[in-house]
C-alpha cells in the first residue's frame, strides 16, 4: 500500500518546480557568462542588461534607468507600482538601485526605510514594505479617498514647494495623462493657484496683505 503524501510534500513540489522556472528565466534575462581580462576588464560582446526582479509569485524587468533623475519616495512608488505587491526594504533598495536611482547614501537600505516609514502612503507590515491603499482593512482605516486630479497635483507639488515642476513629470508622479496634467496646471495658473514659470510650473507665493496705516502717520 502506497504511503499517502502530506499537503507538505506537495507544497514542496510546487516550489521547487517554481524555482526551477525562475532559475531559468533568470538564466535567459542575464545572459551567458562573459569572460574578462587580468585587469578585470568584460572582453568580447559585452552590453549590460536590465535588472531583473524575482520573487515567487512574479518576474519583472525593472529597465537600467527606470528611476533615473528620481527622488527616493518617488522612485519607490513607482516600484511597488510595477511590481505590484509587498517587498522586503533590502528587495525594494537593490530593485531601486538596480534601475538606476542615483543617491550619495552610506547605508542606502536605512535612508530608504527612514523615507518610506515618513510617508503615509507606504505601509510595513511586518518585515514587508508595500502602498498603503493596498491594506484599508489591516489599519482598520477606510479606503483612501480619491483625490481629484487638482488635488493631487498640489498635493505633489506640496512635498517640493520650492520646485517647478513639468507637466511630464507630474504626470509620472500622479500616473495621469499628460493631455490632462498639462490642461489642469494651466487652467490653476489662471486661477492663481499655480504660478507660471518660464518652463514649468511653482506653487504660487501668497500675496502679501496691506495692513491699513494708522491716522495722523504719513
Amino acid at each position: 500500500m502506497s504511503k499517502e503524501s502530506s499537503p507538505y510534500d506537495v507544497a514542496i513540489v510546487e516550489l521547487e518546480t517554481t524555482l526551477r522556472v525562475l532559475k531559468g528565466l533568470r538564466a535567459q534575462a542575464i545572459g551567458p557568462s562573459v569572460g574578462t581580462s587580468e585587469a578585470g576588464i568584460p572582453q568580447g560582446n559585452f552590453q549590460p542588461r536590465p535588472f531583473v526582479d524575482i520573487s515567487l509569485s512574479a518576474v519583472v524587468t525593472i529597465p537600467e534607468d527606470a528611476f533615473s533623475g528620481m527622488m527616493i519616495a518617488e522612485a519607490a512608488e513607482k516600484y511597488f507600482r510595477t511590481v505590484g505587491h509587498v517587498k522586503t526594504i533590502e528587495e525594494i533598495a537593490e530593485s531601486l538601485e538596480g534601475g538606476g536611482l542615483e543617491h550619495d547614501s552610506i547605508d542606502f537600505v536605512g535612508t530608504l526605510r527612514t523615507t518610506l516609514a515618513k510617508h503615509a502612503h507606504f505601509t510595513r507590515i511586518n518585515n514587508l514594505w508595500g502602498l498603503t491603499e493596498w491594506f484599508p482593512q489591516i489599519s482598520g482605516e477606510r479606503p483612501i479617498k480619491k483625490l481629484t486630479l487638482e488635488q493631487k497635483i498640489l498635493k505633489a507639488m506640496g512635498s517640493e514647494p520650492g520646485s517647478v515642476w513639468l507637466p511630464r513629470r507630474m504626470a509620472l508622479v500622479i500616473h495621469a495623462n499628460l493631455n490632462s496634467v498639462q490642461s489642469m496646471m494651466s487652467a490653476m495658473a489662471q486661477q492663481d493657484k499655480l504660478h507660471k514659470e518660464r518652463l514649468g510650473y511653482s506653487l504660487s507665493k501668497p500675496k502679501p496683505v496691506a495692513v491699513p496705516k494708522a491716522a495722523g502717520v504719513a
